[in-house]
């Protein structure tokens, strides 16, 4: 499945892992996997289709400006993702392997010193698979100018819709209104998709933008 065709991609955008000191770790300890209402109960087989999914980042405070985002992602079975509208990543070459939900891709991305950041995903559910569960999984570090860090992590925080996105539904303008709270699955660990590796799985920090 290709990406959406009105988005750029973001020229700036790296998938090479910093390490620094004193930074605090990428961890899906927390995270959940989620998905919309259509998995009931979670974790049950679902049909197979597209669902999006969007995360707006809130600032502590109009002083503190947020600079960077170190994100992993992992899905069961396909996603591509966006963030402020610019096409980021996606796991196309490998979305009907196990690795898929095994292992993490990380992304290091500007953001926006002022204005919106909003972080959204098209999530695929593909067809033919035995189980034919479906999910997304996800934990962020923010990094700020003043260098304070704030994890995020996928959880009912999260927005989706049960049905197709619609086309510009990554935009971070989109009136996501009518969306509703994420389905949350179970945390990182749960079944049939095990732990999720973050590779390495040590300390990791954003990038110099």
């Amino acid at each position: 499945m290709a990406g959406y065709a009105s988005a750029s991609v973001l020229p700036e955008a790296r998938s090479n892992i910093v390490q620094r000191q004193n930074l605090v770790p990428l961890s899906f300890g927390n995270a959940e996997w989620i998905w919309t209402s259509e998995e009931n109960p979670p974790g049950s087989t679902v049909a197979d289709g597209s669902r999006g999914f969007r995360y707006q980042i809130i600032n502590p405070s109009p002083f503190i400006l947020p600079i960077c985002l170190t994100l992993a992602v992992a899905a069961d079975n396909e996603y591509d993702l966006y963030v402020n509208g610019f096409n980021i990543g996606n796991n196309f070459e490998r979305f009907n392997s196990e690795s898929a939900f095994f292992e993490a891709d990380i992304y290091n991305v500007p953001l926006n010193a002022e204005g919106q950041n909003v972080i959204a995903i098209n999530a695929t559910n593909a067809p033919g698979v035995v189980s034919n569960t479906a999910g997304l999984i996800v934990t962020g570090i923010v990094t700020f100018s003043t260098g304070l860090q704030e994890t995020l992590v996928s959880n009912s925080t999260w927005l989706t819709l049960a049905a197709p996105a619609p086309a510009n539904f990554f935009s971070p303008t989109f009136n996501d209104a009518a969306w509703v709270p994420a389905s949350e699955e179970g945390t990182d660990g749960v079944g049939p998709w095990g732990p999720t590796t973050i590779v390495p799985n040590n300390v990791i920090g954003c990038l110099n933008f």
